[in-house]
């Protein structure tokens, strides 16, 4: 395409200001929504994923070969054994950077009065924190510490107020140890935590590992050894290597063997994302498509005119690309402005959705809701953005250029 060319398309574009706009209008909202609405879903596929592995699983968790077996019962006879020499051993291992114990057990939470049936995680303070990530959901008291000279206990919010009971009290903890013998512990609620996860909040307590094994009678063994991987490294890989060196007695499984009830809800909604995402893309362009091609359409005395003059058909058809690419690309860049603009508040700042998730909900979705945008979503919505708009004006000019003279002056569009 010559300069000249170029150049008379440049100032058509300028030439009819109310059309371009439109034009232009209807190009950056289409284009606008596309990238908001691709890092949407990102962000919620991600939010569930992330979530949960931060919050509670880990990359990978070793336990005895048949616990999973016995999960339902949360047996306290089917341990991971020597927990201080296993872990060491473990961090030796390709792909993983970080290890902690913890012991998972049924108890009932009182305070004195009444009790609730409840699940115990007991945890290695020095370790957790570098797996998961409760301690930044405390909204009262604090986190447990490798340094606590006494024992204690962080419980949800709901829980706590069920019971009412706050920071710097005492609950009691009935539990049956390893042997299955009864046993009834004192503890001192230091903190609270809100995760927005309701399986969390409301059955969840947290104890020390070290005080946990004495009145649970495990010595140095722990149910679960929880490991963060380094950088990138591949889950399913690193289970499997580790199976390849580990005791016969003990497996590794990577994240998804903990979230089964998670993934099956998010797999049931990638059918309806996909069905919804294609309905609105397919209007979006649409209506790219159908405000392009009017834009040619209405333009028949002015294309009458250029013919006139001496414009060829190849080149008509050409200046009317030339334009439709030009605000495509305009359109474009305003798009990832205000698409941009977008992103970054859902992706940093996020919406508050405490208040709408239902009290049985199986996945940890947390109290806010963060977006997922990323550069290929910019790049991808713009292409498709200037291919449709191109699209749009095709036919048109192919029309415009057949068309005689005389008819494209007296009809006045094409």
């Amino acid at each position: 395409m010559d300069k000249e060319l170029l150049g008379i398309a440049l100032r058509n574009i300028t030439r009819n200001r109310r059309r371009t706009a439109l034009n232009m209008i209807a190009l950056t909202v289409g284009m606008t929504i596309m990238i908001a609405a691709l890092g949407w879903v990102r962000g919620y596929f991600t939010t569930l994923y992330d979530g949960m592995i931060t919050l509670d699983t880990g990359h990978v968790q070793v336990l005895h070969r048949d616990y999973l077996a016995e999960a339902r019962r949360m047996p306290l006879d089917l341990l991971v054994e020597n927990y201080t020499a296993t872990r060491a051993t473990l961090l030796e291992s390709a792909g993983v950077d970080r290890a902690s114990g913890r012991v998972e057990y049924e108890l009932e939470l009182g305070n004195g009065r009444e009790y609730m049936p409840m699940r115990g995680r007991a945890i290695d303070p020095r370790y957790e924190r570098e797996i998961t990530t409760i301690e930044n959901f405390i909204v009262s008291g604090r986190y447990l510490a490798a340094s606590d000279a006494e024992p204690g206990v962080v419980i949800g919010r709901p829980a706590a107020e069920l019971l009412g009971v706050a920071p710097g009290d005492t609950v009691f903890l009935r539990v049956r140890d390893r042997y299955g013998a009864p046993n009834t512990t004192t503890l001192k609620v230091v903190g609270l935590f809100n995760t927005g996860y309701p399986l969390f909040d409301r059955h969840l307590v947290i104890t020390d590992l070290r005080q946990s094994t004495e009145f649970l009678r495990l010595g140095d063994a722990v149910t679960h050894i929880v490991l963060g991987l380094r950088g990138r490294s591949d889950p399913e890989r690193v289970a499997t290597a580790l199976n390849a060196v580990l005791p016969d007695s003990l497996t590794a499984y990577r994240w998804q063997r903990f979230a089964r009830t998670m993934i099956a809800v998010v797999e049931a909604d990638i059918g309806a994302f996909v069905i919804l995402m294609g309905i609105l893309f397919f209007l979006v362009l649409l209506g790219i498509l159908n405000s392009m091609s009017m834009a040619v359409r209405e333009r028949g005395r002015e294309i009458g005119t250029m013919r006139a003059i001496g414009l060829k058909r190849r080149q008509l058809r050409r200046l009317i690309i030339a334009e439709s690419i030009a605000i495509a690309l305009l359109s474009a860049m305003l798009a990832c402005v205000f698409g941009g603009a977008f992103a970054a508040y859902v992706q940093f700042i996020g919406f508050d959705v405490a208040g709408m998730m239902p009290a049985d909900l199986p996945i940890p979705f947390g109290e806010r809701f963060f977006g997922d945008t990323r550069a290929i979503d910019f790049i991808a919505t713009a292409a498709l953005g200037v291919v449709t708009a191109v699209l749009g004006s095709l036919g048109p000019a192919r029309r415009a250029a057949r068309l005689a003279i005389v008819d494209t002056m007296r009809i006045g569009g094409v």
